[in-house]
């Protein structure tokens, strides 16, 4: 699943998206179901590069 968090910094007239991967592991069942299917999952997230700019308090 994919979490699109809008975020606003100082100085920003619009807020800048923050997009972050979410893999969970599906139960017995349906894991079962998916290797029945063919289907794979990813076994690790993607890297999403940051794209809130860090900043110092």
């Amino acid at each position: 699943m994919d979490v699109v968090l809008p975020v606003k910094t100082e100085g920003q007239d619009r807020p800048t998206d923050l997009h972050l991967r979410v893999v969970a592991r599906p139960d017995r069942m349906v894991a079962e179901l998916l290797h029945r299917l063919g289907l794979d999952l990813p076994s690790a997230p993607k890297i999403v590069q940051n794209v809130v700019p860090k900043t110092t308090p």
